[in-house]
């Protein structure tokens, strides 16, 4: 859904900056979400509803409701929601078309440095229980943790986002991917790639803490 920004000025004290944000059809929006106290976002219950358990439970306890404070939330990464990261989220809500990789970059020239809006807009779809999403984002997740130039630390760090989001396709994905870059688990026996995920859950999460132990140890000492 293309999006329409206006940048209204006000005589407040401090002369915030107010931004108003709104998602087509305009003249329909019914829904106003408030970010940090100047950035609004003018959207449309029916959509919100659909694609989130949160605000489908909210608006049915409270269906007059039209104005909304959004909270902050922090990334893996303790990194807090920015304006561009919940604008981005809602875009992928208002989207028909699966969330891509493209979708999830910030220019070089924005705020965060060329920093991947992947982990933030993951963490505002679980937030607020965005299933579609969540499991767009978790396919993206699975595409790129197989590539050959990924490095053991963003595995690592996808490994955590897995976990923490109860992603069990990713999970099980980069416990394999995870496993070839560390020598304590290939040396293992109970380790055979065609069969890891066979291995009990328990027993693979125990090797894997053990192997983490070492690699982290080694590269403290580096």
């Amino acid at each position: 859904m293309s999006t329409e920004t206006s940048v209204l000025s006000l005589d407040l004290p401090e002369q915030q900056e107010q931004q108003h944000i709104y998602f087509e059809p305009k003249f329909c929006c019914d829904l106003e979400l408030i970010y940090d106290g100047n950035i609004h976002f003018h959207v449309h219950k029916c959509i919100m509803a659909t694609e989130s358990v949160y605000f489908k439970e909210l608006l049915e306890v409270t269906p007059s409701l039209n104005v909304l404070d959004l909270p902050t939330v922090n990334t893996i990464h303790d990194l807090p929601s920015t304006r561009d990261t919940y604008e981005q989220w809602i875009t992928l809500l208002y989207q028909k078309e699966p969330a891509r990789f493209e979708d999830c970059v910030l220019p070089k020239n924005q705020e965060q440095t060329n920093q991947l809006l992947y982990y933030a807009v993951s963490a505002l779809a679980h937030y607020f229980h965005c299933a579609r999403i969540e499991k767009d984002l978790e396919k993206i997740m699975i595409q790129f943790s197989s590539e050959s130039n990924i490095s053991i630390t963003q595995l690592l760090e996808d490994l955590l986002l897995a976990e923490t989001y109860h992603w069990k396709e990713a999970l099980e994905q980069l416990q394999l991917d995870v496993a070839i870059h560390l020598e304590d688990i290939r040396a293992h026996p109970e380790y055979d790639r065609a069969n890891w995920l066979k291995v009990k859950s328990a027993t693979r999460e125990a090797i894997l803490e053990q192997a983490l132990k070492g690699f982290f140890h080694s590269t403290s000492n580096v």
